[in-house]
């Protein structure tokens, strides 16, 4: 027994000295062969000082000759062994091992668990994580940090913030909150489920703070788009005596970037200057990326060209920042220097590239640039393909924009919306319709921004021609309007508020009142912009006593209006003549204090100041053509002198006043005095003097008018302007002239301008040109009644003169 001790007590000496299986095997081939298994048996000490070799060195092979070794000798049952065993073997990354290990466990403890929960974590099984976590409990074992902290990462990798939470509240209970990886553990979960506040008061119980910690809380809140939070955060973090990191600034300039901070960003740029930090490479790229998505070129570009390392993402986030400011050839200079530089474009780099084509019309580079995304073989990347259609679209070359797209191996709603854009650009409806179309064929569901362009495109179309449609294209717009709400009711988007105010839109465009009034009565809210739909449809209707109905029950409801909505309720005030109502809302503007509203379709920002919104030249312009159409040309002066902007708009606004009162001495004055102020006129100026030369009779400086807009200032005359000549020369019966200036137009005439024939050739009884006139209105509508009306009132009245 004495001798089997000693061998015993040398074995593990040897392997206590060697602390490494293979040492031990070297030496036990020493030890006499005569000897029995269980007299070379080593204590578990020995055991276990060979499984932390095996598992500091990380190797698998020397692992499982370790556990065969406990497994001959009938140790793999001891409860600090077998434990050890899978910590072990997860380390080495035997997960598989370490599972079947761990089932044959008699005693599994917690570091078992923590160790089995880890190597879950490890090979991303992280709903077996939490599936382990819920079995330990059942076993009644009491979780450890490690456990915590792998169920709390399993909860971050699945978006498990309600499970996150009450494992926040058994920590507490246990007393680990104020453990620093616990507390990390749980700041990063909350952070990543976007629980900021939570992760806050987790952080500020935490004992200390490191940078690590505050810069997971910084990143989160720019994440979610708060850009101040973040900044407060990283001030706070510096109160905390934690000197911000590289990735920290980063942070910070992203959050600045997100909220236009451009005064913040500076500031830390300065610090980053100061920290000589700025010669990073990732440093300054985040600097430069800041100043682009402000739009400070000139900053962007000093930090730039300081740059001693320029690669492709720097050089793409300036050709982006001058895209983006619409400086397309700027951001095509760039991209050609960065090639000039030895530097080779990537994809995103092409599709910037790209987009600066189309802001800057550049079709020839486009079609360069698209040679290169095939050499390259990008154009099987959806996003490149997209950007090449897009920029062809934005060149106004449908047909190449279309062979891309043909071309194209896969095609998502984005894609067919990039096309239909150029579509609703050239107002073609029945090739956005048929675009729909095909997309039904090819299996690809239209999106709600399918439907936007759609609708636009049919709303651009009907509102060109509005005055103008036959009743058979009116009957095929409304047709083509009603299929559509068809489409979008099937795919579940009638409720979307964007496409309700659109159908809205487009049905009172075409007339159909009724089918309006069903969409925007079961809008589950009214707001201000459905309001607005209604009351500017209406008033371009000229349906102006229903559009100041609208806005009476708008006030019940209890919607304060917006600008758009005095601008809407004034152009009503104006068609109805309605001073006293239009004077009220001039009033309710001066009061109110408006710092900005949306007041055109092509998306441009007015800003008003608190002084009253009147001030502005687009409402200014609004209220003088209402006080002029109501005659009150005291009011429409008083606006106008307010405005110490006096541009061309607000000009011929005062103009047009005038002219429709028939007042042709103020009208000539003020236009001496607008060319004095160094004002060049337009087609709406001519329009406004040749209305007040046809309402007074003046047929030779109607012609001088045309005569010189077209030569002086090369403007071409447009229908109505035509139409007042036309009418001039036909109430002073100079008929055969306007028939030649008929004859001439490069234009088709309209049913008003052939009405307006026919009502000059009535009253001086001409039945050839009449005829003529009569031809040209029923052309264009044949149920035209007022065209045969007054062709029957000009051949009684020639047969009048006739038999009379």
């Amino acid at each position: 027994m004495q001798a089997t001790l000693r061998v015993s007590h040398s074995l593990n000496a040897m392997v206590e000295a060697s602390a490494s299986v293979e040492n031990y095997y070297a030496k036990l081939k020493t030890i006499d062969n005569g000897a029995s298994a269980i007299e070379h048996v080593p204590s578990v000490e020995s055991f276990s000082a060979m499984l932390r070799d095996c598992r500091n060195k990380k190797n698998i092979q020397l692992a499982k000759t370790a556990h065969d070794l406990i497994c001959l000798n009938g140790l793999e049952g001891h409860h600090s062994l077998e434990n050890f065993l899978v910590s072990m073997f997860v380390d080495c990354e035997g997960f598989c091992i370490a599972q079947q290990v761990f089932k044959k466990l008699l005693h599994p403890n917690e570091y078992s668990w923590s160790s089995l929960m880890q190597a879950y974590i490890g090979s991303r099984d992280f709903e077996s994580a939490l599936l382990a976590y819920q079995v330990l409990q059942v076993e009644s074992i009491t979780p450890n940090e490690p456990i915590y902290i792998a169920a709390l990462k399993a909860c971050v990798r699945l978006a498990r913030v309600k499970t996150g939470q009450q494992l926040h509240f058994e920590i507490s209970k246990e007393g680990f909150e104020k453990d620093l990886y616990v507390g990390s553990t749980l700041v990063d979960l909350y952070c990543k489920c976007g629980f900021l506040e939570e992760a806050h008061a987790v952080l500020l119980e935490l004992p200390t703070r490191d940078v690590v910690l505050w810069t997971t809380l910084i990143a989160g809140y720019t994440k979610q788009g708060l850009g101040k939070e973040a900044l407060k955060c990283l001030k706070e973090m510096k109160l905390d005596g934690v000197s911000p990191d590289n990735f920290a600034f980063v942070c910070g300039l992203k959050a600045c970037s997100s909220i236009g901070a451009l005064d913040s960003g500076r500031q830390l740029h300065a610090e980053l200057k100061e920290m000589g930090r700025i010669k990073d490479h990732v440093v300054a790229s985040a600097v430069v990326d800041f100043y682009a998505k402000c739009g400070s070129l000139v900053e962007v570009r000093e930090v730039f060209d300081e740059m001693q390392v320029r690669d492709v993402v720097t050089w793409t986030t300036l050709i982006r920042g001058y895209t983006e400011q619409g400086l397309g050839e700027e951001a095509l200079a760039c991209f050609e220097q960065m090639q000039i530089d030895g530097v080779l474009p990537d994809a995103i780099s092409l599709v910037c590239s790209l987009k600066a084509c189309g802001y800057a019309g550049a079709s020839e580079i486009g079609r360069e640039l698209n040679n290169v995304i095939y050499k390259c073989g990008y154009e099987g990347e959806a996003f490149v393909g997209n950007m090449l259609v897009d920029m062809y679209v934005n060149c106004k070359l449908l047909s190449e924009a279309y062979l891309v797209f043909e071309k194209l191996e896969k095609k998502d709603a984005i894609t067919w919306n990039t096309l239909l854009a150029g579509y609703a650009e050239l107002e073609l409806g029945d090739e956005a319709l048929g675009c729909l179309e095909k997309m039904a064929s090819e299996r690809t569901p239209p999106d709600e921004v399918t439907f936007l362009y759609i609708l636009k495109t049919y709303a651009s179309a009907v509102s060109r021609d509005l005055g103008q449609l036959v009743h058979t294209d009116l009957v095929k717009y409304r047709g083509r309007c009603q299929y559509v709400h068809t489409e979008i009711a099937k795919y579940g988007y009638e409720k979307d508020d964007l496409l309700q105010n659109a159908l809205v839109a487009l049905y009172i465009r075409c007339g159909l009142l009724e089918e309006a009034w069903k969409v925007f009565d079961g809008f589950p809210a009214k707001d201000v912009i459905s309001w607005n739909v209604l009351i500017e449809g209406f008033t371009e209707l000229g349906l102006a006593e229903e559009a100041l109905s609208f806005l009476e029950q708008m006030h019940a409801e209890g919607v304060l209006p917006d600008a758009v909505t005095y601008l809407c309720s004034i152009r009503a005030c104006g068609i109805l003549g309605a001073f006293d109502t239009g004077r009220s809302l001039h009033a309710e503007i001066s009061e109110r204090e408006i710092e900005s509203a949306t007041l055109s379709s092509s998306s441009k920002r007015v800003i008003y100041v608190k002084s009253g919104i009147e001030s502005e030249m687009i409402l200014a312009t609004a209220l003088i053509h209402m006080y002029g159409r109501c005659g009150s040309m005291g009011d429409a002066v008083l606006v106008f002198n307010a405005n110490f902007r006096k541009d061309l708009v607000i000009w011929n606004a005062l103009l047009t006043a005038f002219a429709l009162q028939g007042d042709s001495y103020q009208v000539f004055l003020l236009f001496q005095k607008m060319m004095v102020n160094g004002q060049k006129p337009n087609a709406v100026t001519f329009l406004a003097m040749l209305t007040v030369c046809s309402h007074a009779g003046l047929v030779e400086k109607s012609c001088d008018y045309i005569e010189c807009m077209s030569k002086k200032y090369c403007i071409t005359p447009t229908m109505k302007h035509f139409t007042c000549l036309v009418d001039v020369l036909g109430r002073s019966g100079r008929l055969e002239e306007a028939a030649v200036v008929l004859a001439e137009m490069r234009m088709q005439p309209d049913l008003v301008l052939w009405s307006s024939m026919l009502g000059a050739c009535g009253k001086w009884s001409n039945r050839e040109i009449g005829n003529h006139a009569f031809e040209g209105a029923v052309s264009l509508d044949e149920s035209h009644s007022v065209a045969f009306t007054s062709l029957s009132n000009i051949y009684m009245d020639r047969a009048e003169d006739d038999y009379g």
